[in-house]
């Protein structure tokens, strides 16, 4: 459980509404039984009854590295309070543009007004996405005290399940390789870098450690990461001309990720062979996606992986995936993508020859 806490501007002390909020936080992740928290926060505050009000008052940057590391916690806590939703992140940031990100991307009706009845229409929305395996990413509390008088407690609790929303990888996992492990870390670290304005490298820190990652996963996210990020327009481009009736942007985050993910390695950078990439990208959606993304993202991945760039009679779409990837080799650092076929290599998989 990643928990921020959310202000309109600079943090500062906690107001009624924010401190319930970091109370119930603080006792939640405690009674997860967490020795990372303990850990963290005997370094950062002093145990006490003003516990929450102190949490709330650090710089933004001691927060942002003291909880985003609580992917992972749990506690009966949180299921009291939020029904269904296992994992919850606090978000830096207003409501407005939180629900009206949501509303934009799951709701395209709009976000406001946020009467009781459109309050109940986006709570049942987004319990169906967590039955689904979705949970919950961002809540924004200090801004609530600015919220319209009609505001009642159960409205609060509803407010918190509309906002961003995340993935979540299902309990029962089957074995995975270095790689397969390393592919899952950058893909939530893409997603979260997707849905809100966290920088980077604090994303991907939080995630390797959350994951307990290895060295040389730590190395391939990283790499994932640092390429799908610099040419995420190229990659873009490619889906737009393999899923025709679906642009990048109408696409689910977490599908057009594993897209952006698997083209990057076996048709650009060609660090790993075809059906291992494709396979694994079809095992990320069935852990983070829903039913209907395996077949699509098969079909577009298989439709790239059958193009022959050798031949001399190419196909109009044969010669944009050949003309995009000669356009990143251009762009790319020498050595960047053989940096990519070692990390490959050191995860126990080998390279497209």
């Amino acid at each position: 459980m990643m928990e921020r806490i959310a202000a309109q501007g600079e943090l500062g002390p906690a107001g009624v509404a924010s401190e319930r909020a970091v109370s119930r936080i603080i006792h939640g992740a405690a009674l997860a039984g967490s020795a990372l928290l303990d850990g963290m926060l005997d370094s950062q505050i002093s145990p006490g009854t003003d516990l929450p009000r102190q949490v709330a008052s650090l710089p933004y940057d001691a927060l942002d590295c003291l909880l985003t590391t609580f992917h992972e916690l749990r506690g009966e806590r949180e299921s009291e309070m939020f029904p269904g939703a296992t994992h919850l992140v606090l978000t830096r940031g207003a409501a407005e543009p939180l629900l009206g990100r949501a509303a934009h991307e799951h709701l395209p009706e709009g976000p406001l007004p946020l009467d009781t009845s459109r309050s109940a229409s986006w709570l049942e929305n987004i319990e169906e996405l967590e039955r689904d395996g979705w949970r919950v990413l961002g809540v924004a509390w200090q801004p609530l005290e600015d919220m319209p008088p009609a505001l009642d407690s159960d409205m609060e609790r509803d407010l918190c399940l509309l906002a961003l929303l995340g993935i979540q990888e299902t309990e029962h996992q089957s074995p995975a390789t270095e790689r397969s492990i390393a592919r899952r870390i950058a893909l939530q670290v893409l997603f979260e870098l997707d849905c809100t304005g966290h920088g980077a490298q604090t994303v991907t820190d939080a995630r390797l450690f959350a994951q307990n990652a290895t060295r040389k996963q730590a190395r391939y996210v990283r790499i994932l990461v640092n390429l799908v990020r610099r040419h995420r327009a190229i990659l873009d481009e490619i889906l737009r001309h393999y899923a025709i009736d679906w642009p990048p942007e109408q696409l689910a985050t977490v599908d057009r990720n594993i897209l952006r993910m698997a083209i990057l390695e076996f048709a650009i950078a060609r660090s790993a062979p075809v059906a291992v990439v494709i396979n694994e990208a079809i095992e990320l959606a069935r852990l983070f996606s829903g039913d209907e993304s395996f077949d699509f993202i098969n079909g577009v991945l298989g439709a790239i992986a059958d193009e022959d760039l050798e031949t001399e009679a190419l196909s109009s779409r044969s010669r944009i995936l050949r003309d995009y990837r000669a356009s990143m080799l251009e762009q790319e650092e020498p050595g960047a993508l053989a940096e990519v076929r070692e990390a490959v290599l050191e995860n126990g998989e080998s390279p497209v020859k």
